[in-house]
């Protein structure tokens, strides 16, 4: 019978120096116990009490301080809750009450099988002490730790802990516990194929309350591919960028829920962004098929070595305000990359408003010496329709000269030419003469400017006067 074992096993613990602890099946058991004592003549000290609901008896002189089913005269630590009487140390005092032992729980996705280690630091510099694993519940303690400051961080590449690392100081002065919460963790990962693979900057962005948050960004390796990892659960954009390249699609939603996320992938398409809306015809700033940036070029109604352009695709017509809004002295106003072997619309010879306005920003106020213009045009193909120019490229120009009226005694030719910073004087007529076709002709053997044909470039009426750059070329 339940009570006659019961029984038996009390009376052996009131043979015993002390009477600690009998946990009742029952509140009713108990006392059916009490009442057959009784009945048998037992006249001692003793007590039956549901301490905490749970049919707790202990002698008379013991209590359940911390109520965690153990009597407080032989709990490890009887003022803390601790029903499994952990004791990292074997030092008969339990981890939740020991000042040299540091202890805790792995919560939420992961319990038991954690690594934690345990670090300890000296002049900022911390060496591992000691490792562990979580039980079954996910408890881990580290007892015996000596003086000094510590470290704990638990590891499973498959989760992401909160927080990742914990501080402390032994001998704690508030003993507590250090847990950690896990979440389950992903990837997300895709390939960049196009006109460019390698090098491509990828961001990942976290979709919350309303708000992208950026969370990390990574590079594509050779083959284009790329991988975030520790990613929880939850939606994000993912956004790739790379200076002269647009993406299809610009970015792409991605919500991870319980599997890894592959195949998120973009196509680049090689961009230019020009400066000014002139297109600089390919031919005339190469020499024997390769780039020359030490020829200079005329552009004007007899050449053509360049046109406006308003940066529409072909089959528009190029007007003068079109190309005239896009002119801006100090910043270009072409507001889209343009796509290499695209076409954009363009026009032969000058636009009157569009050379007035460049006049303008090339000579300003006339208070200051002329300065040359450092602008980023693109580079088309000519040898078609002169409404339609195939992009291959920019190329980076120096405006040094422009002319607006007829001056048949160039009057208006140059004297000097100053850096795009007026910091340095590039040329200057020798005696500074009043001979202005002189004057002409030394600043054209001076920048090499040629016509179309190699010849010394004339000076004439509503013309711009360019030399490709031999710094950060750009032209592909």
């Amino acid at each position: 019978m339940a009570i006659e074992s019961a029984l038996l096993k009390l009376i052996a613990k009131m043979l015993a120096p002390r009477f600690t602890l009998y946990k009742a099946l029952s509140m009713a058991t108990a006392n059916a116990l009490k009442d057959q004592l009784t009945i048998n003549g037992f006249t001692g000290d003793f007590y039956i009490g549901d301490n905490n609901g749970s049919g707790i008896v202990c002698c008379e002189s013991e209590t359940d301080n911390d109520n965690d089913l153990i009597c407080s005269g032989t709990d490890n630590c009887p003022n803390v809750a601790n029903p499994n009487q952990e004791d990292a140390d074997n030092d008969d005092i339990g981890d939740v009450c020991d000042a040299d032992t540091v202890y805790g729980t792995i919560s939420g996705y992961v319990q038991e099988g954690v690594s934690l280690n345990i670090d300890a630091y000296s002049c900022g510099t911390g060496e591992t002490v000691a490792t562990m694993t979580t039980n079954a519940e996910g408890y881990y303690a580290f007892g015996g730790l000596e003086n000094g400051k510590y470290g704990i961080y638990p590891q499973n590449a498959n989760y992401i802990f909160s927080p990742t690392v914990v501080a402390l100081e032994i001998p704690q002065t508030n003993i507590q516990p250090y847990d950690f919460t896990a979440s389950e963790i992903h990837s997300i990962s895709g390939t960049v194929t196009g006109d460019v693979q390698e090098g491509v900057s990828v961001s990942i962005y976290r979709n919350e309350c309303g708000s992208n948050t950026l969370l990390d960004t990574v590079t594509t390796d050779s083959n284009g591919n790329y991988t975030f990892t520790s990613i929880l659960k939850g939606a994000y954009t993912v956004t790739p960028i790379k200076t002269g390249y647009t993406f299809s699609p610009a970015n792409q939603s991605v919500t991870v829920s319980s599997a890894d996320k592959t195949g998120v992938d973009f196509t680049a398409v090689a961009t230019v962004q020009p400066f000014m809306p002139i297109a600089i015809c390919e031919d005339s700033i190469l020499s024997d098929g390769q780039y020359d940036c030490n020829i200079g070029r005329v552009f004007n109604d007899n050449t053509d070595t360049a046109r406006w352009t308003n940066f529409e695709g072909c089959g528009g017509a190029v007007n003068s305000s079109d190309v005239s809004r896009l002119i801006d002295c100090d910043a270009g106003a072409n507001p889209d990359p343009i796509g290499l072997g695209g076409g954009i619309a363009t026009t032969n010879g000058i636009i009157s408003t569009a050379s007035h306005r460049v006049h303008d920003c090339f000579f300003g106020d006339g208070t200051e010496p002329p300065r040359i213009l450092e602008w980023t045009l693109p580079v088309i193909e000519c040898d078609s329709a002169p409404t339609c120019g195939v992009v291959v490229g920019t190329v980076n120009v120096d405006i040094v000269w422009i002319t607006e009226s007829i001056d048949p005694a160039f009057y208006n030719a140059p004297t000097e030419l100053w850096s795009a910073d007026g910091e340095a004087l590039l040329w200057q007529y020798a005696d500074n003469g009043t001979n202005g076709e002189a004057r002409w002709a030394d600043f054209v053997v001076y920048f090499n400017l040629q016509d179309v044909v190699g010849g010394a470039a004339p000076y004439s009426s509503k013309s711009i006067y360019f030399k490709p750059s031999c710094d950060d070329v750009d032209f592909k």
